[in-house]
């Protein structure tokens, strides 16, 4: 469970749009972020890269890579819970 948000210049909030997690398998998910910027996914165990991008985001037109900060570890029968895919403006 996670959340996307924007955290570029102002205050931290919520957005809605997109998540992807690549594990270093080659295993790919994809959801969507509510506009609560809440998101949740299903995954074998492993190692991710979780990006995003967000259609309120953009930067000269184009919506901007959004990145967890580190990569993902997900360990079988646990719930991860906490991740956060932030959107800066740069």
């Amino acid at each position: 469970m996670g959340t996307l948000i924007f955290g570029g210049p102002g205050p931290v909030r919520p957005v809605p749009g997109r998540v992807v997690a690549v594990g270093s398998a080659g295993t790919q998910a994809q959801v969507t972020a509510g506009d609560d910027g809440r998101f949740r996914m299903s995954l074998p165990p492993g190692s991710y890269q979780v990006t995003g991008h967000s259609p309120k985001v953009l930067l000269n037109g184009s919506e901007v890579q959004c990145s967890a900060a580190h990569p993902v570890k997900i360990t079988a029968r646990r719930t991860t819970r906490g991740i956060t895919v932030t959107c800066t403006l740069i």
